[in-house]
């Protein structure tokens, strides 16, 4: 295993080097109720095994704290899933591990922080004051494949007005994030891949949010991917994780 330091990037940031980098650890576990997800399913579905969701936009929202969401194919998204003040598990059902690709037109996403954005392919967010939030990722690959909407690599800039469009220059944060105001945390559990980050980072922890890898845990790139800095006000790729007061 090859591990790099890089320097920081307004906060802390690790970088994984170029050829696949990987760190090890195990997977949680979850009692609670189930909600399926399949490609050729339905988000008018009720979300059960049976008649399963087609998107993990509308699992993560329908799921209740506690449950383990089955993805039962490969999936292409091009919704954000972003979910607030809950705890999640999302896994591959029977078959997998299944692969999660960010779709080639990516949705722009809105917040009252930064207005209209381009997203994480999973948010993981909290109500200010209010309950922690976590997700916990096992036997399953998400899958940047490099593509990102904007065209800037610095970070999207927060009190934008509602309606300002400007911040959609700037590609997304990571595949994974969190912007968590209260502890909250992202477990990278075993058989959980994250790969070919095409915006500033792979997973991007920020405030009281917290990323856990463990054992059987892979960021890497494909061997041939390399990265520089990116338009005219690009600050470059952030790394394999970044850091901006979370911890890792």
């Amino acid at each position: 295993m090859k591990r790099r330091i890089s320097s920081t990037l307004m906060a802390l940031v690790l970088v994984f080097g170029l050829l696949p980098a990987t760190v090890f650890a195990a997977g949680g576990e979850s009692t609670t109720p189930a909600v399926y997800v399949r490609s050729s399913g339905s988000d008018d579905n009720a979300g059960t095994q049976a008649a399963p969701f087609a998107t993990l936009a509308k699992a993560v929202d329908a799921a209740d704290d506690g449950a383990t969401i089955y993805v039962m194919s490969d999936l292409t998204m091009t919704d954000c899933a972003r979910f607030y003040s809950k705890s999640l598990t999302i896994t591959s059902g029977e078959g997998g591990p299944y692969t999660v690709t960010r779709d080639n037109s990516f949705t722009t996403q809105s917040d009252h922080a930064r207005s209209w954005y381009n997203p994480a392919m999973i948010e993981v967010q909290t109500h200010t004051g209010g309950e922690g939030a976590g997700l916990t990722l096992t036997n399953i690959i998400f899958d940047d494949a490099r593509k990102h909407e904007g065209t800037v690599f610095a970070q999207a800039s927060s009190g934008k007005s509602e309606g300002d469009e400007s911040n959609k220059i700037y590609v997304q944060d990571a595949i994974i994030a969190s912007n968590a105001t209260v502890p909250s945390t992202i477990t990278l559990g075993e058989g959980a891949v994250l790969q070919n980050f095409g915006g500033m980072s792979a997973v991007r922890v920020t405030d009281q949010a917290k990323l856990v890898m463990k054992s059987g845990s892979v960021i890497k790139d494909a061997s041939s991917i390399t990265r520089s800095k990116g338009d005219a006000g690009s600050v470059g790729p952030a790394g394999a994780v970044w850091l901006q007061g979370g911890s890792f």
